[in-house]
């Protein structure tokens, strides 16, 4: 350790001279010997002061965050990740953002693109001897190990699990339930739609660009939302494609919208009272996104207007928040500017409000709007942990990740609402399950104990939450509600993307044991 701290002494008198490619490298090693200095500081005990003497100045790294991080997102409290995922990772990730280190544009998906939007520093926003300073405070005040303790939930007698043979892989990206009597999936391992009866057989396979994860039925046919790439690129090779419904000579299948970026989600609604459905797309992308209303010209023509001008759109819920009668927009965003917002729609046109502000590493996934108190207005209902890559399990550590709601006051005004804490919350559906008037809640998560949950709304007496041991089968990616069984009540079907690089090797063979691709949960209301 003496040794460290005389090292870290050293390149502290070379903090102000030009910064080289051998200072940068050796500002990572300074870094990671903090961390390892901090960590023996720490381990073993339950404190959050050092037992020994840590070389840092955490007033001054504190403000230089805080003054740095606010030009682009909510700072991140330094308690919201562990020692090693700070040293490790994320200053790691900024050190591109703040133009520490150049980001290699030949090398990313879409990199000229980028290059282009002009979206990082010039200059550099730090220097060495502040981005040192930055680093101390992050690793100085961060917990060695962070553990988040769940609630333990006991088994919902609400539904009764049923697996749905499925003759194709556990790579699920969609999951829609036709009333006519059949499912609509979306699966990675070929660019089709399989329209499945209830009793797993493909029925119909009709092509599509890339995967589906959206899914939208109307009268004449099905607007799908295909992605372009599970991965995180910024090449624009999205589309919303229509389908109509089958006729005697066949489905004819058309490009509504090409080139979107990675759009992960799409609200349908008559927004500006012209008779016809405007789009509301969610286009993620990677380094670049956006968030757009296309209104509806007339003849599968539609016109763009941008509500926000960057990546991170993950879903919209299309309701009358404030009032007045007019339908307005609610959009989870993740990413870096992590938010909820409220588009206020004023004869077609939208003003931007905030619902809630928070730092990155919150990670917003899902969100959906319905009256959970009963008063008439709509409330809002978030997950957050949900890795934005799909291809990554979510960490298991971060007690701030769940289901929380923001209760209406039917103005507009929302106040937050803690309902679950939850690893990875993916997807939400609020619906009356039980058939006592109430919105209920449903849930799937990259949870390792709970990949599904039901929230049971009792009125005053809040949420009752419950699992289903038999969701451990699966990494669910998405879900649908329909009755599936024609008994009278709603039930859930969930779909499996088994697939995650950094899950632990017990998750997988979890996984792997059954191969659960399809799980039918029948309602017991009836």
């Amino acid at each position: 350790m003496a040794i460290m701290r005389r090292r870290m002494s050293e390149l502290d008198e070379q903090a102000d001279q030009p910064s080289t490619s051998q200072d940068r490298w050796q500002l990572v090693v300074w870094i990671i010997a903090l961390a390892v200095l901090a960590f023996f500081a720490f381990s073993g005990t339950d404190q959050r002061e050092p037992d020994v003497e840590l070389p840092v100045n955490t007033v001054r790294g504190e403000q230089i965050a805080q003054s740095v991080c606010v030009t682009c997102h909510v700072p991140p409290d330094p308690s919201e990740a562990d020692r090693y995922e700070w040293a490790m990772e994320l200053l790691e990730e900024k050190r591109t953002w703040l133009s520490i280190e150049f980001f290699d544009f030949r090398r990313h998906p879409g990199g000229e693109a980028v290059a282009k939007a002009q979206i990082f520093p010039r200059t550099r926003a730090v220097s060495d001897s502040d981005w040192r300073a930055v680093c101390e405070h992050y690793l100085a005040h961060s917990q060695v190990r962070m553990h988040a303790e769940r609630e333990e939930l006991s088994e919902t007698k609400q539904f009764e699990p049923t697996v749905l043979p499925y003759p194709a892989p556990a790579r699920i990206t969609l999951v829609r339930f036709d009333p006519a009597g059949v499912l609509y999936l979306g699966n990675t391992s070929s660019n089709v739609l399989h329209v499945v009866s209830p009793t797993g057989r493909i029925l119909a396979t009709p092509p599509i660009a890339s995967p589906p994860v959206d899914l939208t039925v109307d009268a004449e046919g099905m607007f799908i939302t295909c992605i372009g790439s599970m991965a995180e690129t910024d090449i624009p090779d999205g589309e919303l494609v229509f389908i109509e419904k089958p006729k005697a000579g066949g489905s004819r299948v058309s490009s509504l919208l090409k080139n979107l970026m990675r759009p992960v989600h799409t609200s349908m609604a008559d927004l500006n009272s012209d008779g016809r459905q405007d789009l509301v797309i969610s286009e993620r992308g990677a380094l670049l996104g956006r968030f757009a209303v296309y209104q509806n010209k007339g003849s599968n023509q539609f016109e763009p207007l941008p509500l926000l001008k960057h990546a991170g759109a993950v879903q919209s819920a299309v309701a009358d928040f404030n009032g007045d009668g007019a339908a307005d927009i609610a959009i989870a965003v993740s990413h870096a500017k992590e938010a909820i917002y409220v588009f206020d729609n004023v004869d077609g046109d939208f003003s931007k409000r905030t619902v809630v502000e928070k730092s990155p590493l919150w990670d917003f996934s899902c969100l959906v709007a319905a009256d959970l108190n009963g008063d008439g207005h709509p409330d809002l209902i978030a997950g957050n942990g949900a890795a934005e890559d799909p291809t990554q399990f979510a960490r298991q550590n971060r007690a701030y990740h769940g289901i929380r709601a923001y209760l209406n006051d039917g103005s507009g005004k929302f106040a937050e609402k803690h309902l679950l804490s939850l690893a990875g919350a993916r997807k939400i559906v609020a619906h009356d399950f039980d058939r006592d008037g109430d919105a209920d809640i449903a849930a799937i998560a990259d949870d390792e104990i709970h990949p599904f949950v039901y929230l049971r709304n009792k009125g005053e007496q809040g949420f009752q939450a419950g699992a289903l041991h038999q969701s451990v089968g699966g990494r669910w990616f998405d879900l649908d509600l329909g009755d599936l069984d024609g008994d009278g009540d709603t039930d859930i079907i969930l779909g499996a993307y088994n697939v995650a690089q950094n899950a632990s090797a017990r998750i997988k063979g979890r996984w792997e044991s059954g191969e659960t691709k399809l799980l039918v949960l029948k309602n017991t209301s009836r």
